[in-house]
């Protein structure tokens, strides 16, 4: 059983580096403006963060079935709760696995977030750019009776903000 917990966590660990690597190629299309690979990348992230769910959700089913069998009922154990119930030299392996899995992860994080504030910038970049190219209109709408009526001014193109 804790050989299960063991191969979870690799599978998780190796799914995070993954993660990591497409996030460092995102970057790479964000600030190239490789819109094309940019949605490849994309694409890739997705898949690979459904597999990481999945595998944490195994990984978490895994620990209940590990701990009931030491007499333990507990649902949604982290690895740090499973690991006084484990054999030391599994307990060990685990442990250095959970530290090269936190590892992963907040590369992974840190990556992401880098794309967030790259987006960010970008979208940033792109209004300023339509502000400059297409001019403000002015309200030119008049009643029946000639006078100009109160409203707002619209973008011609289209407002891009969300």
């Amino acid at each position: 059983m804790p050989g299960q917990l063991i191969s979870l966590m690799q599978k998780l660990t190796v799914a995070y580096k993954e993660l990591a690597a497409v996030a460092a190629v995102k970057s790479e299309m964000i600030v190239k403006g490789d819109a094309a690979e940019l949605q490849v990348s994309v694409n890739n992230e997705r898949t690979l963060n459904e597999t990481a769910e999945n595998l944490e959700k195994q990984l978490v089913d895994a620990g209940a079935r590990y701990l009931n069998t030491q007499g333990i009922v507990k649902e949604n154990a982290t690895v740090s709760e499973i690991l006084p119930y484990l054999p030391e030299e599994d307990g060990e392996t685990i442990e250095t696995l959970r530290t090269e899995l936190l590892d992963s992860v907040q590369q992974f994080s840190e990556r992401h977030e880098q794309n967030r504030r790259l987006l960010d910038e970008s979208l940033r970049f792109v209004n300023m750019s339509l502000d400059a190219i297409v001019p403000k209109q002015h309200n030119g709408n008049y009643s029946s009776n000639g006078k100009e009526q109160a409203g707002t001014a619209k973008r011609a193109l289209f407002d891009s903000r969300a």
